[in-house]
């Protein structure tokens, strides 16, 4: 581990003025404002970052430049030249032991955009919840130091599980499966891309509607959009335990 990584592995999170957050949002008025928000709260340092790099290594860079911590938006894309997405700069951030948060204002990206990145994304909130209470930003850098210090909490924690095909899609021409998950609320339809499955569903996903899979879920998510799934079996199962979960 860097120095630099060491320093920031002993900061807890426990006294905000120790802390310093950047803000990464391609919405300056949006991000200006949760800049005086955290300020308020008594978090010692807050920095709006421009949104100016195309690459994600510089902007991984020019967070760990300035910050020990920070937030991201998800979509980069509309008043910057971003070829990343915000779930991607979280990764990079956590992979280099940097806590990070990550907000979406729309519920449209957590299925196809966002899902596939949950696994590796401790903490991850809506542009609501921020908008209710700017203190959950913090309490999500907590949580997010606590998953990279001792591993994932209950919450976040996968269980092999049987996940229902109930019928497949297109978004942005892409393919997508909606599923039921067993063992979880049964009338919640979760949406992730085909090609999750393997190349064979991602090219003939209408093959996969009313198949049951097995995949890892942390089927104690807070939230519908937080259910990630990894570890995806690629084969279809025919069994009655897995259909006891359906019935």
């Amino acid at each position: 581990m860097t120095l630099a990584a060491a320093e920031k592995a002993a900061v807890g999170l426990g006294d905000l003025a120790e802390l310093t957050i950047a803000i990464y949002d391609d919405n300056r008025e949006e991000a200006l404002s949760l800049e005086i928000e955290l300020g308020d709260l008594g978090v010692g340092g807050v920095v709006v970052l421009p949104t100016e790099h195309r690459d994600l290594g510089d902007a991984l860079q020019a967070v760990n430049e300035h910050a020990n911590a920070a937030v991201c938006d998800h979509v980069l894309r509309v008043h910057a030249a971003a070829e990343f997405t915000g779930a991607e700069m979280i990764e990079g951030l956590v992979a280099a032991n940097t806590p990070g948060v990550l907000v979406t204002a729309f519920a449209a990206d957590v299925g196809m955009d966002i899902r596939p990145h949950l696994p590796s994304v401790p903490a991850f909130i809506r542009r609501s919840q921020l908008s209710e209470d700017p203190l959950v930003v913090v309490e999500e850098l907590r949580n997010c130091r606590v998953e990279m210090l001792h591993g994932r909490p209950p919450h976040r924690e996968a269980f092999r599980t049987p996940i229902y095909i109930e019928r497949s899609a297109t978004r942005n021409g892409e393919h997508a499966l909606d599923a039921r998950i067993g063992s979880w609320q049964l009338d919640e339809v979760v949406q992730f891309p085909a090609q999750m499955l393997g190349d064979h569903w991602a090219v003939n996903p209408e093959e996969a509607v009313g198949q049951i899979f097995f995949a890892h879920v942390n089927l104690g998510a807070r939230r519908p959009e937080e259910l990630f799934l990894e570890e995806l079996e690629p084969d279809p199962v025919d069994t009655r335990e897995a259909e006891l979960h359906f019935s």
